[in-house]
């Protein structure tokens, strides 16, 4: 979820769309429709809202469609900006932007990726190449935290790279960490 000019933007996961909430009246406003089963949502520092769309696996039965980044203007969003992965089986997920909201991160592939908000096209590489179940921002300095959820069962960790994308420290969590927020 997002709050941006005073309406809360939902993404709804198994599903196509992003909910538009005016928060004063607490009633839905509009319905936009993105890429399938939207699964995070961000607000650039230009107003714009970017949406991770994990796409339709083959493995559901459906006629599987490729993962997307989906990037509009509120006031507009029927215009809208879409970043193709090209593979319907490899879901990015955990979408998060940093602290001047220029960048957004998230997992795919078995690593983190970085986004420019001014890129024309997706990396083809991750900055971190690492299997994580969480990624989280420090909006203030700009490390990035990678959740290691182990097997699940047992501690996890996590670990902090500075922004040249170097660890410079880690911790052990309760089991299976995955979110991160942080206090301004």
């Amino acid at each position: 979820m997002v709050f941006l000019g005073g309406k809360l933007y939902v993404a709804n996961s198994n599903d196509s769309t992003v909910s538009v909430i005016n928060t004063q009246t607490d009633q839905l406003e509009n319905t936009i429709t993105v890429g399938d089963w939207p699964s995070g949502i961000e607000a650039d520092q230009n107003g714009n809202l970017w949406v991770l769309c994990g796409g339709v696996p083959s493995w559901t039965g459906s006629a599987a469609t490729s993962p997307e980044l989906v990037k509009f203007n509120p006031a507009s969003p029927t215009f809208q900006t879409t970043f193709d992965f090209g593979t319907p089986d490899n879901n990015p997920s955990r979408l998060t932007i940093n602290g001047t909201r220029d960048k957004l991160y998230y997992l795919y592939s078995g690593g983190v990726f970085e986004f420019s908000i001014n890129a024309g096209s997706l990396s083809a590489s991750p900055v971190i190449n690492r299997y994580f179940y969480g990624v989280g921002v420090d909006p203030l300095d700009g490390s990035i935290y990678g959740a290691d959820a182990g097997n699940f069962t047992s501690v996890g960790k996590v670990v902090k790279y500075n922004t040249s994308f170097s660890a410079v420290d880690s911790f052990d969590t309760d089991v299976a960490p995955s979110d991160f927020w942080f206090v301004q």
